[in-house]
């Protein structure tokens, strides 16, 4: 397939992948001498390897000493800050120990930082964040910046006044400050919406999974036409689990795909919300 020679037979979406697919290879070095085609190898390997300590050591716990243990009530590993303690300096001391400057950390972050760098001017780029946005929706960084800010613009007043409310619900906690910190933020507005609106945990049991399909269901014929209809997996065809086979079809009963909703919880599932594509929509 060839923009020039079939673009009287192209679609836009035609068009839209053949420029990605361009993107793509120029973006992994192809057009590159084979000098610098290894060093972009080289480069790559050194932001796989950065990046995969940064984020396998992000989330380790952190080693309490005997007297923080002592003064704290806490365990000798600290796996996470206690955000909802009523003891504002357990919130405090838990948030600064979790959050700590680590060297370790800041060098791998350091190394990551300066490979994208290098692989950036390497494949023709000022930044990485150039190269990153160039096929986005926003379709380049200056425009995502200027979203972004523009974003906190819009937002800045409200929320200023939710936390003229936080400081609000902090004088009535016998606080001995008079800012708010970091650690305070979860725990006060679990304190204003306990007071506000009561247990608002009773309101979980009308969110079952079947409401909430059905809910989202609503939404997407609303919008698009397209409805689920709730499937039994073949045997074989799905991992164990409480797994859900999802058929969406759209307004003239046409199969468009297949959702799998894996919605147990277990050890051995992958830590937070997630999906993965198991078999493209486009053959190639």
């Amino acid at each position: 397939m060839s923009l020039e020679l079939e673009k009287s037979n192209l679609t836009d979406i035609d068009r839209r992948t053949i420029l990605l697919f361009l993107a793509d290879f120029e973006n992994s070095g192809v057009h590159l001498h084979d000098s610098k085609k290894q060093e972009f190898v080289e480069l790559s390997t050194e932001i796989f390897d950065a990046g995969s300590k940064f984020v396998s050591e992000a989330g380790k716990p952190v080693q309490v000493n005997q007297f923080d243990r002592k003064k704290y009530g806490v365990d000798r590993l600290l796996t996470n800050p206690y955000p909802f303690t009523i003891c504002e300096a357990t919130r405090r001391w838990s948030y600064s120990t979790y959050y700590r400057h680590n060297e370790k950390q800041e060098s791998s972050l350091r190394r990551l930082i300066t490979a994208r760098h290098r692989l950036a001017n390497l494949t023709g780029y000022k930044t990485f964040a150039d190269r990153a946005q160039e096929f986005s929706i926003l379709g380049s960084y200056e425009n995502a910046h200027n979203f972004l800010t523009e974003i906190i613009k819009c937002c800045r007043p409200s929320a200023d006044r939710e936390l003229t409310v936080l400081l609000d619900v902090l004088s009535q906690c016998d606080s001995q400050s008079e800012k708010l910190g970091e650690w305070d933020l979860q725990y006060l507005s679990a304190v204003y919406r306990q007071k506000a609106y009561g247990n608002i945990g009773a309101i979980s049991r009308h969110l079952s999974f079947k409401n909430i399909l059905f809910g989202f269901e609503l939404v997407t014929k609303k919008l698009y036409g397209v409805r689920f209809s709730l499937e039994t997996a073949e045997a074989g065809e799905i991992w164990p689990g409480n797994v859900h086979k999802l058929v969406v079809l759209d307004s003239s009963n046409s199969h468009i795909g297949t959702i799998y909703l894996d919605i147990e919880k277990r050890a051995t599932k992958v830590t937070g919300d997630c999906h993965f594509t198991v078999r493209c929509s486009k053959l190639v």
